[in-house]
């Protein structure tokens, strides 16, 4: 038996060419499971987000850092240009939007803290709006 070295130019070529008979594109393939491995940690990371919103929404003390490690987490999967101000952007953006549409009465919250709304109802934005960019890169890719 004969052990192949992985590396040289030849090793790389021979599997260029192998790639190449059966027809599958080595760039395209890879873009595939980037893509994939974003939209399941984009996935994984949301469900984990609306579970745990779910079951300690009551109790803001709990919820709030809790949120804020998931987001700290989730960015230790798969990192995302400046974080900090992207949790924070959609924190105010999408509570503020909440809050204006909540003026209508077209909804409420069980237990509003501020304004109507819950105090850890901007973190929970915070956290999809970086979960928000990982969906857009796993589309893009």
């Amino acid at each position: 038996a004969r052990e192949e070295s992985d590396s040289g130019p030849f090793r790389l070529i021979g599997n260029q060419f192998a790639q190449a008979r059966v027809g599958s594109n080595p760039t395209s393939s890879a873009n595939m499971n980037k893509s994939t491995k974003l939209f399941l940690i984009f996935l994984v990371f949301s469900l984990i987000t609306v579970i745990v919103t779910m079951m300690t929404w009551q109790n803001p003390a709990i919820l709030i850092p809790i949120l804020v490690l998931i987001a700290y987490i989730k960015q230790s999967y798969e990192p995302i240009n400046r974080p900090i101000l992207t949790f924070i952007c959609f924190g105010i953006a999408g509570t503020t939007m909440e809050a204006l549409i909540m003026i209508s009465g077209s909804w409420s919250y069980a237990t509003p803290h501020l304004l109507n709304f819950p105090v850890w109802l901007p973190f929970l934005w915070g956290v999809a709006g970086t979960l928000s960019v990982t969906l857009y890169k796993a589309i893009k890719s």
